[in-house]
């Protein structure tokens, strides 16, 4: 498996915090939650299965000191940034047996609950967030075949492909099994 983390700038990171944390404050945040999202990568898989899509220097410095490989981000967006990233690493590694897709804020994760989401059945295992109005993990099993889009990592934003609170029935997905599980 391959981990993918996704990283804006760490100075443009929890801007909804704003009215309760100033930037130093924000930035700080943002740093401890990549460098734990990194650490909690590497006890999942070495790090040579880690990529971090970022175009801040500094995520790119962090994410080398953990051993990670770094994509650069030329897009104007997550899914776009996703999608590329998505596509070098499948040049690079044609044989991944999945790609998990783990955003830098998720406090209450453990290494514990992430390999439980990587042992659901499915095609593609999405969480969405507490509110399934976005995604906070996505697993593509064959990340060759999958592109990242509105329809893979938000869709639940677009149709009620999310809505239902139940982790054990299967959800249909563009021919494939996806599975929706909602507490990591």
């Amino acid at each position: 498996m391959i981990i993918l983390i996704p990283c804006k700038a760490l100075d443009q990171g929890k801007s909804r915090l704003s009215s309760a944390l100033d930037v130093h404050a924000r930035r700080a945040l943002c740093e401890f939650f990549l460098c734990r999202t990194l650490a909690m990568a590497c006890a999942l898989v070495a790090p040579a299965q880690i990529y971090v899509v970022t175009a801040d220097p500094q995520v790119a410095e962090i994410a080398g000191r953990y051993g990670a490989s770094v994509l650069s981000d030329s897009s104007l967006d997550l899914n776009g940034a996703l999608e590329q990233a998505r596509a070098a690493i499948t040049a690079r590694h044609a044989d991944m047996d999945g790609l998990l897709i783990m955003p830098i804020d998720l406090p209450l994760s453990t290494p514990g609950s992430l390999l439980s989401v990587v042992a659901e059945l499915g095609d593609i295992v999405l969480v969405p967030d507490e509110g399934e109005t976005g995604t906070n993990l996505l697993l593509l099993r064959q990340a060759s075949g999958n592109r990242i889009s509105s329809d893979t990592a938000n869709r639940s934003r677009r149709q009620p492909l999310v809505r239902r609170r139940s982790s054990q029935r299967p959800l249909a997905m563009a021919g494939r099994r996806c599975r929706c599980i909602l507490e990591v």
